[in-house]
Formats: structure tokens, C-alpha cells, sequence
């Protein structure tokens, strides 16, 4: 997740310097992943060293910014990211040509390749609902409940068919 982690950092410094914690907030916001302090801090710390940010105090809080090399650095893993990102989707377009998913399939990879969230503002609300579905699914669930869950599925899937 490092590789990961340094992008969201200089991605979200790229928008407003932050301390760690609000980097850390900001992040989860933005992915629905919150990295951990024991990851967090170090890089930072190693941002940096390698002058791709700067850290100054402000109050009691250590205050992060993006430099001129740190923004360099973002874009550089941007475009690796773009790289591996369409080799995915040629892959994806091999596997199933055609799909009707694969126009929704390429928007989520180009949100990807520009470093951000895959499902936009809806990426934490998408990876609460995945974990509860998977939850709910290991589990023996009564027959009404399943009823009441696919009924909710179908209503949520109306809605967002009327708004796309």
C-alpha cells in the first residue's frame, strides 16, 4: 500500500497543505481507506527528506505542503499509474468486448489514472455497502430479510437509473 499511500499523500498535498491527521481524514474521505499513523508519519517524514514536501509548525500541530519537486513527483506517478491502468483496460476490452460495462469500466479507470477516487464523492459510501453485502451474504439470513435487501437493491438501482 506504500506505492498507493505516496500517491493519495501528494494527490491530496497537491490540493492544500495539511497535517497528518487531516491528511490521513482526508484520504478516507476521499477513497473510503484510511491509512494508518504507523504508515502515515514515516512517509511524510520521507517526503521530506526527498524534498517533495515541506513541514512547518503551525500551533502544535507539524503542517505538510507539496514543493515544486513533490508536484513533479505526483505527476510522474500519475502517468506510471496511467500506464498501468490502460494495459488493464486492453486486458479488460480482450476479455469481454462489448460488455455494456466497459463504457463504465473505462470511466472508473480514467478517474484511476488521474489519481482519483474510483467511484468519486460515492467511493466510501460504495466500499461500506461491498462490505455489508459480503457480510450479509456469509451469513444465513431469513427469507424476508432477503426479500427486504433486494427490494432496497432494486430501489437503489431505480434511483440511480432515473438520475444517470
Amino acid at each position: 500500500m506504500e506505492g498507493y499511500l505516496r500517491l493519495a499523500v501528494l494527490k491530496t498535498l497537491q490540493k492544500a497543505p495539511l497535517a497528518g491527521y487531516s491528511l490521513m481524514q482526508a484520504i478516507e474521505q476521499e477513497t473510503g481507506w484510511k491509512p494508518s499513523p504507523g504508515s502515515m508519519y514515516p512517509l511524510l517524514t520521507a517526503l521530506v527528506k526527498e524534498e517533495l514536501a515541506t513541514s512547518r509548525m503551525q500551533g502544535r500541530r507539524r503542517v505538510y505542503a507539496l514543493t515544486k519537486h513533490g508536484t513533479a513527483a505526483l505527476e510522474h506517478l500519475l502517468e506510471q499509474n496511467r500506464d498501468r491502468l490502460e494495459r488493464l483496460a486492453s486486458q479488460l476490452r480482450v476479455c469481454s468486448p462489448n460488455h455494456p460495462a466497459d463504457k463504465d469500466r473505462r470511466a472508473m479507470l480514467e478517474r484511476l489514472s488521474k489519481g482519483e477516487a474510483p467511484f468519486g464523492w460515492l467511493t466510501h459510501d460504495m466500499f461500506e455497502v461491498r462490505r455489508l453485502l459480503l457480510h450479509v451474504a456469509a451469513k444465513n439470513v431469513s427469507e424476508s430479510d432477503k426479500r427486504a435487501i433486494r427490494k432496497t437493491i432494486a430501489e437503489l438501482a431505480a434511483a440511480l437509473r432515473r438520475v444517470g
